[in-house]
């Protein structure tokens, strides 16, 4: 039950390059629906409208090209699933599963029967360079027979740390306080247990006012770090072994 789709890195919109074929160049009349827990193989080849003699791109065969696939909204950078390591299946395709049993597809409906989100494919170049060629319209639904069990996980750690400032934040509408424990204060918050995802792509934005800001924190490795009670703070659970972190403040 693979989906297999042809990319034209050459369209004249990134929201009509997903094409009948290599040879024909029209733009296909949609994609299929995407359920939450589902787990379906996608086939990508990548084509150039641009040219007669060859309709399969270069990228498509070079493994230095790196493509990447997702499903979310536009305005927001964090997809809710995310694919980038592939296996030929021949000289042109490539094969991967996209993930729709993740938490960010399970956000993204927020119960809701259905939503509207959009595709997107990205190619990479050997210069590292990002390339987005296709943004098209695809809808997500909610499941009725329960599928794959919901994970977290696989998105956020798809995208490296150093991008982690342009990621959407996550409210801690009751935290008035930084240090002093219980619900009202950041260091009583419970992060153990992977209630708190070490690292997380989320910021954690507090209603705590420092000259006139909001409060944005990170849950960071300890590791050379020293709390202290402004910019740097220790949970109430923190664990040299098992909990080694502290909330970083981002400027």
């Amino acid at each position: 039950m693979a989906i297999r789709i042809f990319v034209d890195k050459n369209a004249k919109s990134i929201t009509e390059s997903l094409v009948q074929s290599a040879e024909l160049f029209t733009k296909i009349s949609g994609l299929p629906d995407m359920v939450l827990g589902d787990n379906r193989v996608w086939e990508v080849a990548i084509v150039d409208s641009s040219t007669s003699v060859n309709s399969y791109a270069a990228e498509s065969s070079n493994a230095a090209y790196n493509i990447k696939i997702a499903i979310g909204v536009l305005g927001n950078p964090n997809p809710a699933t995310f694919q980038d390591t592939w296996t030929f299946v021949d000289i042109n395709f490539r094969s991967a599963k996209l993930d729709m049993a993740v938490d960010g597809v399970a956000d993204l409906l927020a119960g809701a029967a259905e939503k509207a989100a959009v595709f997107e494919v990205e190619i990479i170049t050997p210069d590292g360079d990002h390339n987005t060629i296709c943004q098209f319209p695809i809808k997500i639904r909610n499941q009725v027979i329960p599928g794959a069990p919901i994970h977290t996980g696989t998105v956020d750690e798809a995208f490296p740390i150093a991008d982690s400032d342009y990621y959407y934040p996550k409210f801690l509408p009751l935290v008035t306080g930084l240090v002093g424990g219980g619900s009202t204060n950041l260091d009583g918050v419970i992060t153990a247990g992977g209630i708190v995802r070490p690292k997380s792509f989320r910021r954690f934005i507090t209603t705590e006012f420092t000259n006139g800001k909001l409060n944005e924190f990170q849950f960071w490795p300890a590791t050379g770090l020293a709390p202290d009670d402004v910019d740097i703070i220790a949970p109430d659970d923190f664990n040299a072994s098992t909990n080694n972190y502290y909330w970083i403040r981002r400027a």
